[in-house]
């Protein structure tokens, strides 16, 4: 898929009304490279493809498994010969303002990695995600609704301008 679309491929066409010759197959886009983002955080292959081929890791889990993952994943970079600080580093998460301590921890359900409870406590994890590494986060709104992000800008984001 990435050859082809950055790949210099022309076509020749002859047609009743038209007749190309080496026209260009499709143009190129702005960025020469697309940048390759790699889900998850299996230590043997998905880690090492990642070390191999991949831009971004996007990983699922709290920010107390992060450095675990970084480590492995640090160490298949050093096996391919690969600066491990190519990589930017992001987690897809949940993340939700609910102000009923109780209900936000039934939605959890005791998963670490989803932030979703007061805005302090989202504040609290995003930093924590971030002090383990975290350039870039990719949110889930529970549920997916304008006002739900728009709340999340005004009472999270905000906090880290």
């Amino acid at each position: 898929m990435h050859i082809l679309l950055t790949a210099e491929i022309f076509v020749d066409f002859e047609g009743k009304y038209y007749t190309l010759k080496q026209a260009p197959f499709a143009p190129k886009g702005v960025k020469r490279k697309i940048p390759v983002m790699v889900g998850g955080t299996g230590p043997k292959r998905t880690l090492r493809t990642l070390a191999m081929y991949g831009d971004i890791m996007n990983a699922i889990c709290g920010p107390e498994d992060l450095k675990r993952h970084w480590s492995i994943l640090e160490s298949h970079c050093e096996a391919v010969g690969r600066d491990p600080s190519e990589i930017k580093r992001s987690v897809h998460v949940p993340m939700r303002i609910i102000r009923d301590d109780p209900e936000a921890e039934r939605v959890r359900r005791g998963n670490t990695w989803t932030m979703v409870g007061s805005p302090q406590y989202v504040i609290d994890r995003c930093a924590a995600f971030i002090e383990a590494g975290v350039d870039e986060f990719c949110l889930q709104s529970i549920p997916q609704k304008p006002d739900v992000y728009a709340e999340l800008n005004e009472e999270i984001f905000s906090a880290f301008d």
